[in-house]
Formats: C-alpha cells, sequence, structure tokens
C-alpha cells in the first residue's frame, strides 16, 4: 500500500452511505454498526473493514475485482448501478450507486477530511519532479516545517518514504496520504503531478498553493499521441486547480508558452539562467560559478532577496531544480535567506546525479535519466568536469520507439565510450529495442551487452582513474521489468558489490 498506516477516526457505513444520497430512508439501520476503515479503489489495497469501489478503469472494470476485496476483509462494495440499492450479502454489504466515479470525490472529502488543511505545493514536468519535491522536502524539514511527499520514489512525511505503484497515485490513495500527512502535524505536502494523473483525474478536488513546470520535452508520446496533448495535459495544473501562483522554468519553451497564455489571469514566477536578473524582480534567476569535486558555488536573485551559496549537487539542472524549490517555498512566506542557508546541506535524491567512488577508481554517477531531453542534461552538466565520459544506457520497452534513436545520438555526441543495455524491457523483445537504438550514423562503435550487471562491471573495468562512467535509466529502481515480471535488480547494488560507496559519506578520494 502506498503511503503512511496509521488508524482513524470511527466512521460508519451508514455515515458514509447518508453523503451520497439525497434521502436515507433507504438505507437500513444495521450500516450503522458497520465500522468502516478506508475507502479503496485497488483490491490490492483492501484489509478488513475497508471499502471497496469498483469502478471501471481505463483497462478494467473494479466489479471483477469484488470477489478478491471481500475475501480481503472488505465489509463494503460500491458498484456502477442503474439505481441506488443496497443488500448484506455474505459478511458484506453490496451498495449499487448511479454515476459512481461522480461520487468517489465527496465521499473522500468526508473519510479524509484532514487532506483540505494541507499547504500542496505541485510539481509538474518531464524531468526534475521527483528532485524539486524532495529538494522541497528537505529544505522544509530543516526549518522546522513537516512536509510530506508524493512521487515516484516513494510517498510519506519526509525522510520517511514507502514504495509507490505510480509518480501520482490513484485519488483514493492521494486523499488517504494527504490526510495522513497532517495527522503526522506536515504543513506541507511536496506533490509530483503527471500528466498521467491529471488526465485521468488522480487530482481531481485538490487546491494547490503554488504549482511548477520544470520542462516538457518527448515523452509519453505512446499515451498521449502527439506532444501538443502532452502540454494541455500539463496545463491543466495551471488552471483547474485553484493555483494562487506559479513558478515555470522560462528557459524552456513550452514554459515560455505557459506564461504568455496565463499572464496575467495567474501569477508567474519565471525561473531562469539566461538573463541577468535583479533581486526585487519577478524573476527567480540562478547562475553556476564554480563547480568543484562534489558541489558547485552558485548564486540565486529572487523577489524575496539575493544570495551565493554552495551547493553540494552536481548539474546544472540541480542548481535550476534547487531554484525551483527554494522559489516555491518563498512563496509561501518561508524565509529566502533561511532556505538558501539549508540548500547548503541538501542532500541528492536517491538515483538522481549520485556520486559514487572507489579509491583509485573512475567516479560514477547515477542517474534516472530515461528520456533524450533528460540524457542530453546529463552528460552536458557533467562535461564542465572536462572528463572522458563512459555510458552505459538503455531504452524501456513498451514506450514511445522514436525515442530510442534519439538517445542514442546524444550518447554518442556526448559521451567517449557507450555502452548500450537493457533497461526494462517489459513485453517487448530486447533485440527490437536495440535494433531502434541502434538506427543511427555511427551506431557501430557502441558495446553492446543485454545483461545490465555485466554492462556496468564491464565500464568499470575499462575507464581510467581520472575518467567519469554514467549509469543512466532506472536510478532509484530495484527491479528490473522483464516479460511483466519485475526481478530484483538495482544498479545501486551492482555498484556497492564492486565495492563502490556515496561520495562524501563513506570514501575517500
Amino acid at each position: 500500500m502506498d503511503g503512511l498506516v496509521q488508524t482513524l477516526p470511527d466512521c460508519s457505513a451508514y455515515v458514509l452511505l447518508r453523503s451520497l444520497v439525497e434521502a436515507d430512508d433507504w438505507l437500513p439501520s444495521a450500516l450503522g454498526r458497520v465500522s468502516v476503515e478506508h475507502v479503496v479503489t485497488d483490491s490490492r489495497d483492501v484489509v478488513p473493514g475497508d471499502v471497496f469501489v469498483a469502478l471501471s478503469g481505463l483497462e478494467t472494470d473494479g466489479r471483477r475485482f469484488i470477489g478478491n476485496a471481500v475475501a480481503a476483509g472488505a465489509v463494503l462494495v460500491l458498484q456502477p448501478g442503474d439505481e441506488f440499492d443496497i443488500r448484506e450479502d455474505d459478511g458484506y454489504w453490496l451498495a449499487s450507486v448511479p454515476d459512481l466515479t461522480r461520487h468517489l470525490l465527496p465521499l473522500l472529502q468526508l473519510r479524509y477530511s484532514n487532506a483540505a488543511s494541507v499547504t500542496l505545493l505541485a510539481v509538474t514536468g518531464t524531468n526534475g519532479k521527483s528532485s524539486i519535491t524532495q529538494y522541497v522536502a528537505q529544505l522544509a524539514t530543516e526549518l522546522g516545517y513537516g512536509c510530506g511527499v508524493i512521487g515516484t520514489v516513494g510517498n510519506g512525511v519526509w525522510p520517511r518514504l514507502s514504495p509507490t505503484r505510480n509518480t501520482t497515485p490513484g485519488i483514493a490513495v492521494m486523499y488517504r496520504v494527504l490526510d495522513e500527512f497532517a495527522r503526522h502535524g506536515a504543513r506541507f505536502a511536496a506533490v509530483e503531478v503527471s500528466s498521467h494523473g491529471l488526465d485521468q483525474g488522480r487530482v481531481d478536488g485538490l487546491k494547490f498553493a503554488v504549482v511548477a513546470l520544470t520542462n516538457l520535452t518527448q515523452d509519453h508520446l505512446d499515451y498521449h499521441g502527439d506532444m501538443e496533448s502532452y502540454f494541455l495535459a500539463k496545463r491543466r495544473l495551471f488552471t483547474d486547480f485553484g493555483a494562487r501562483n506559479a513558478l515555470v522554468n522560462a528557459d524552456d519553451e513550452y514554459g515560455q508558452r505557459l506564461m504568455s497564455e496565463l499572464a496575467p489571469e495567474l501569477p508567474i514566477f519565471p525561473v531562469t539562467s539566461s538573463v541577468p536578473v535583479a533581486s526585487g524582480d519577478a524573476c527567480v534567476g540562478w547562475s553556476l560559478n564554480a563547480y568543484g569535486d562534489f558541489g558547485m558555488k552558485a548564486q540565486i536573485r529572487s523577489p524575496w532577496g539575493e544570495r551565493q551559496f554552495d551547493l553540494p549537487l552536481i548539474g546544472d539542472f540541480n542548481l535550476a531544480n534547487t531554484a525551483m524549490a527554494i522559489g516555491m517555498l518563498a512563496s509561501q512566506g518561508v524565509s529566502f535567506d533561511a532556505l538558501v542557508e539549508a540548500a547548503e546541506r541538501l542532500r541528492p535524491v536517491a538515483g538522481r546525479m549520485e556520486l559514487f567512488c572507489r579509491t583509485e577508481s573512475p567516479t560514477v554517477v547515477l542517474d534516472f535519466a530515461h528520456t533524450p531531453d533528460a540524457l542530453k542534461n546529463v552528460l552536458q552538466s557533467l562535461a564542465r568536469w572536462s572528463k572522458p565520459i563512459t555510458l552505459v544506457y538503455g531504452c524501456g520497452g513498451d514506450r514511445d520507439r522514436s525515442k530510442r534513436p534519439l538517445m542514442t545520438d546524444i550518447a554518442l555526441k556526448h559521451a567517449q565510450t557507450v555502452i548500450l543495455t537493457d533497461d526494462n524491457p517489459r513485453y517487448e523483445d530486447p533485440d527490437q529495442i536495440w535494433a531502434d537504438a541502434l538506427s543511427v550514423e555511427g551506431a557501430e562503435r557502441i558495446h553492446c551487452e543485454h545483461n545490465r550487471q555485466l554492462a556496468i562491471e564491464y565500464a568499470v573495468s575499462i575507464a581510467r582513474s581520472n575518467e567519469l562512467i554514467v549509469i543512466a535509466g532506472k536510478g532509484h529502481e530495484d527491479y528490473q521489468d522483464i516479460g511483466g515480471e519485475k526481478l530484483p535488480f538495482s544498479d545501486l547494488n551492482v555498484l556497492n558489490e564492486l565495492g563502490y560507496r556515496r561520495a562524501g559519506e563513506e570514501c575517500d578520494r
């Protein structure tokens, strides 16, 4: 189950159902003695005492899983129906509800009423969502504000995160987790909002205090069809959820378009490195002054002040992500000076530009980059070190095939040695993935190895101590999806077995 686990206040099936109908004369009084726990839309999450809502989804009908839910202990099941009806079955109650999807939101708002007390900060975009939400959580927590996180790496009140199935969880999980954040004393919640989540209504009914766009590059076209539809899905976050202000990457062409379409209705703070920005202007400007072994000397200018600081992260985009996180919290009244000071203690997000070292060995960078733009950003940022780069990368199966040759072009342009391996093939033939990826000029100089562990070991064996190795694509993931089965696998574990440790913590250069 995604997120936290904590006992809810008492609630009866009668109270829940009464919220769905105008007249409650037909509700059996016995429902008042049926205590319910959580409202659940995925039968795999049901535990004894839960309410299972059997919705019709994109790929399946929830009614197929009523038996599973009841076997797991559901005491009340709601299913679509032409008219309201309820009956007691073998140990549970079954209610038919017209327009069930429309009724789900008020049901969740009733059961998880504390969710509305958390100030929500939302981030969308192709890349950078996980980094920004976790930087927001780290900064807020450092300054004494409880902060929850909902996103790819996990859900929970920072730093205790639990694994999650989706970047933006289903709407029932979303409300449940936010309610638990509130009951754990969190003032803020930093939420990754994906285009799928927006399109499928997973954040419906929520009000976001501030929203942010990182960038928009080719991704998820297997779902959206084209970039215009992808952009319009993201745009909804800025128009449909009550945002009071926004931060937008002004260095991105879709960010520029978004600002031109929404101003002046929505107050926007452009985040940019492209132009000089004077303190007091509406922009949040950042600049990278110098690179160190494990960090950057940087400057930030904003409406709230101007500071120079040492950021213990690498990569221009991590500086941009930090500026975005600082701006989001500063826009909510958190001290700018305190935020910048706290930024000097930020830690990398798991699997995002994480540095690993081993005595007298090449430095390794582990990153989740699995899109052309993300891979390009990683390699261009590392070019500042002026060290030869050995790249290990792959392309995901059952995803947009047109990304594959683009990623290979970028690999060949920015890395001196390129090793193609498997990412998550899923149900697709890995050889077909390779055929797409290798359909570019210069592909003959790429070393190919399906076994990801062997590919990483090969990279370590050929790179010299003064060089860099970049392992891209999986980042924090602890599995490899092959044939639809998630087999245990971790790039991090492979590095640990080879004697590598996180830089600055457990090893000497």
